[in-house]
């Protein structure tokens, strides 16, 4: 789109034409005039609330074998971490599992009573006839 919205400039449209074109807000059409290559946006600093603030030290941390997550809450309590337990989780939860394994649905043996695959439980014989 950033390079529509220059070929278009250099073809002679307007801005407000741009602006309707291509429904863009009016600053941003003319930043993007303005500039020579698609603006990197500026990623904020990680907070004392986000796991991310400790992530060289839980890096470093989990190298030498330390994986679990109550004891790494403690160490980064203890330099500073604001937030909660279970963001540090969500973060660790990407290291222990960075491809996480499709689980699939084992399919019950012929002539096994039906199970419903939403909640794992028995299905009577009278509602699965009536299925």
């Amino acid at each position: 789109m950033f390079d529509r919205v220059g070929a278009l400039h250099r073809e002679g449209r307007s801005v407000s034409d741009i602006v309707r074109q291509t429904g863009f807000d009016r600053r941003t059409i003319a930043k993007w005039i303005r500039a020579d290559a698609f603006p990197l946006r500026n990623a904020a600093a990680p907070k004392t609330t986000s796991p991310r603030y400790f992530e060289e030290y839980l890096s470093r941390r989990w190298s030498e074998g330390c994986a679990r997550g109550r004891r790494l809450f403690q160490e980064i309590k203890a330099r500073g971490y604001t937030g909660s337990f279970s963001n540090l989780e969500r973060l660790l939860g990407k290291w222990r599992n960075p491809k996480r394994k499709v689980v699939r649905p084992v399919l019950p043996a012929p002539g096994a009573p039906p199970v419903d695959p939403a909640t794992g439980r028995l299905i009577s014989p009278i509602v699965a006839a009536a299925l």
